[in-house]
């Protein structure tokens, strides 16, 4: 389950929306939801657990997984009792929306397709021809749902863009971070000055350009730049100065590394509103970020650098610059990041806009029933 969808269910219960959460899991049929949700949150989720079964390994295969398994989910959908309103995620929706389309009755549906990661920059041929392969299906149950979920920026351009008559059904909310990710203690500045990666290896997460642009700089200037996730041994880079410490799974862990750092740096080529910026902004971090989906919505010039992406020469520039930053200009950037988490990205606070989109969602339907 993604981040933003594990906190809106679990903010949802905690103010008490029952909530029937439709997932896939390993332990069928009874997974033990204890070690994610509180007891008192779990009075208030009902969880179906549907497995995800692969269907074959030729072209179109995700396709036809998905719209198999979105028809599993209808179909256990429709033995349950009735609700007042369907969250779908991605492509899980994709049977339920074909129904509707076709004059079946059902509540009103959000659509939320994360990052609509399809109509933005490639980092390769295989992306490209992904891209359009996969724009067809998102694009159907975008225009079949009644309202779509947007983290803003451009991502509600890309919607309005791309999806035909979407301007009226846009609901634009953040996503966001639980308070106790917060650092509190007064950021300082390292030397050498501490950078980190936090992230999948991925093509499209523009590892090969950081590393190509740390290759240079690491002439020139003494840092040091730690990477946190699952990097290959055969594509790390051997120096003293870059440090891979593998996947961590352990928050505390992690945060560790965070609160340690001066610049957190995300040279994606596609992103929707990444967690991990908001970790390091929680964590006293400046940031260095590739201007795609919304995250322009969580950095600008008062607390880190946007930069173009899939340029290697554009990350190597805001590298240098937050290299040669002043140390209390860096110590302000660093200060901001953590004041725009407590203003504008805690689920405290945002859940009661999640809130009151459904409550106008359902009133709506209601109206016109």
């Amino acid at each position: 389950m993604q981040k933003h969808s594990f906190y809106l269910c679990k903010y949802l219960a905690r103010n008490k929306v029952y909530v029937d959460l439709y997932h896939t899991g390993k332990q069928i049929p009874k997974p033990d939801l204890s070690t994610c949700f509180t007891m008192e949150e779990l009075k208030y989720i009902t969880s179906y657990v549907i497995p995800y079964q692969q269907s074959d390994r030729l072209p179109g295969h995700y396709l036809r997984t998905s719209h198999q398994y979105s028809k599993v989910l209808y179909e256990r959908f429709r033995t349950t009792p009735p609700v007042d309103l369907i969250y779908a995620k991605g492509l899980a929706g994709w049977y339920l929306l074909e129904q509707k389309k076709s004059g079946e009755k059902l509540p009103p549906v959000l659509l939320n397709v994360h990052g609509y990661e399809y109509y933005q920059k490639t980092a390769s041929f295989r992306n490209k021809l992904e891209q359009i392969i996969l724009r067809p299906a998102f694009r159907n149950v975008s225009t079949y749902s009644d309202y779509i979920y947007s983290y803003g920026g451009k991502i509600t351009d890309i919607i309005r863009k791309n999806i035909p008559n979407a301007s009226q059904k846009i609901i634009e909310i953040p996503t966001g971070i639980e308070r106790d990710f917060i650092t509190d203690n007064m950021p300082g500045i390292n030397f050498p000055r501490q950078f980190v990666y936090l992230g999948r290896f991925e093509r499209r997460k523009g590892i090969h350009e950081l590393h190509e642009a740390i290759g240079q700089l690491k002439k020139l200037y003494k840092f040091q730049f730690h990477f946190i996730g699952n990097i290959p041994e055969r594509y790390r880079v051997k120096s003293p100065e870059i440090i891979y410490h593998g996947q961590l799974n352990n928050k505390e862990a992690i945060k560790a590394i965070l609160d340690n750092a001066d610049v957190l740096v995300c040279p994606s080529y596609a992103e929707g509103m990444p967690n991990v910026i908001l970790e390091g902004m929680a964590c006293q971090c400046a940031i260095i970020a590739t201007d795609v989906g919304a995250v322009a919505a969580q950095v600008n010039e008062r607390n880190g650098w946007l930069i173009e992406p899939g340029s290697s020469s554009s990350l190597q520039q805001a590298l240098m610059k937050a290299l040669e930053i002043p140390d209390q200009e860096l110590l302000e950037k660093k200060k901001e990041s953590v004041n725009r988490i407590r203003k504008e990205f805690l689920w405290d606070n945002i859940i009661f806009q999640v809130l009151d989109s459904f409550n106008k969602v359902i009133e709506s339907s209601n109206g016109k029933a």
